[in-house]
C-alpha cells in the first residue's frame, strides 16, 4: 500500500536526520574547512534513497578529478533533487537554501552547522550579498556548490529558462562549471506529490566547462552552453 510505503521513507527521514544532523552540529566546531563534515550529509541521502527502494544509475563521474572543487549545475523537477546531488556527486557538497529553511528547529541547525548557504530571495541586493558569500565560502573552505539554475522546481518535468544570476558564481569562483542532468525524479516524485513511483532515476555528470579564462562578458554565452548541455543530457537519458 502507498501509505505504509510512504511511513516508511518518513520513518527514514526522521531517523536520519536526527542522528546526522546530531552529528553535524557536534563535529561542525572541529571541521571548519567543511572537508570531514561533508560525509554526514552524504550518507543522510543515501539512507533516505535507500529507503525509497528506487533504482539509481550514476554516469560519468570518470570525468571530474578526485579532490578538486566544482560548480554543479542541475535541472531540478523534484524534492528527491537534493538527496541524489548530496549522495552522488563527488566531494563535499553544498547548496543554497532560501533564508527560511534555517529557522526550523534542529533542520535548520543542522543546514547552519554543514555549511549551506542562506539565500534571501526579498530583493536583489540581498540575493547578491548571498553570491558573494557563496563564493566566499568557496574559496575558504574544501567545499563544491550545487545550484539549480532554473530557480524553481518545474510543473512538468521540462528544462525550464535558466537565472543569470547564478552564473555570477560560476563566474567569479573560476571554478570548473559541470552540467548535471536528473532524468526520472520528476516521474517518482512530482512537486506536491504524496506518494512515491518506483521508476529508474539516472544522473548524468557532463564534462565540465573551465571558466578561468571567461569574464562578466561571456555570461550569457555560458548560461546557454550550460542549458544547452543539461538539456542534451537529458535528451540523452531518455533514449
Amino acid at each position: 500500500m502507498k501509505w505504509l510505503r510512504m511511513a516508511w521513507i518518513y520513518f527514514h527521514v526522521a531517523a536520519a536526520t536526527t542522528i546526522f544532523g546530531s552529528l553535524t552540529m557536534l563535529t561542525a566546531p572541529f571541521d571548519r574547512s567543511k572537508r570531514f563534515i561533508g560525509w554526514h550529509p552524504r550518507l543522510w541521502a543515501r539512507w533516505i534513497l535507500w529507503s525509497t527502494g528506487l533504482p539509481i544509475i550514476i554516469r560519468g563521474k570518470e570525468l571530474l578529478q578526485k579532490g578538486r572543487q566544482y560548480i554543479y549545475m542541475s535541472n531540478h523537477s523534484s524534492a528527491l533533487d537534493i538527496p541524489l546531488a548530496l549522495a552522488v556527486l563527488p566531494g563535499t557538497v553544498v547548496f543554497m537554501a532560501k533564508k527560511e529553511l534555517f529557522r526550523i528547529l534542529f533542520f535548520g541547525w543542522s543546514m547552519w552547522a554543514a555549511g549551506y548557504i542562506p539565500v534571501d530571495r526579498s530583493n536583489a541586493f540581498k540575493a547578491r550579498q548571498s553570491m558573494d558569500r557563496a563564493l566566499k565560502a568557496m574559496k575558504t573552505k574544501a567545499i563544491s556548490l550545487i545550484l539549480y539554475p532554473e530557480g524553481t522546481r518545474t510543473d512538468d518535468g521540462r528544462l525550464l529558462p535558466f537565472k543569470r544570476g547564478v552564473f555570477h558564481i560560476a563566474l567569479h569562483s573560476r571554478l570548473p562549471l559541470v552540467p548535471v542532468a536528473v532524468h526520472g525524479s520528476f516521474e517518482a516524485m512530482p512537486p506536491n506529490a504524496m506518494s512515491l513511483t518506483h521508476t529508474p532515476i539516472q544522473v548524468t555528470i557532463g564534462q565540465p566547462i573551465e571558466t578561468k579564462a571567461l569574464t562578466d562578458k561571456d555570461c550569457t554565452q555560458l548560461l546557454k552552453d550550460a542549458h544547452d548541455r543539461i538539456q542534451s543530457l537529458l535528451d540523452s537519458s531518455s533514449t
